[in-house]
């Protein structure tokens, strides 16, 4: 069962567009390793997200939502594309 972004993070703040983004976002599991030390998201989406905005995003739900906690996230991207992008 996939999630809306905006409904799994709802107290994270960001840019306005990068919320409009967000909302075509879908997580379909989150993970945490046993110590709790790491936390990995799975994100679906139909459009690219350039990798400098999924870095932003990690570091802003580890201070924003995990403050003072030695914490991981890392982001496990999937893209639903047309079919106008070609591995070439």
């Amino acid at each position: 069962m996939t999630k809306g972004f905006v409904e799994v993070f709802p107290g994270l703040n960001v840019a306005a567009e990068l919320k409009e983004l967000l909302e075509l976002v879908e997580v379909s599991r989150v993970t945490s390793s046993r110590d709790r030390s790491s936390l990995r998201v799975y994100l679906e989406s139909p459009r690219l997200i350039h990798k400098q905005v999924i870095y932003d995003l990690e570091a802003g739900i580890k201070e924003q939502l995990f403050p003072g906690k030695q914490l991981t996230v890392t982001f496990q991207e999937r893209y639903h594309l047309s079919e106008q992008y070609t591995p070439e």
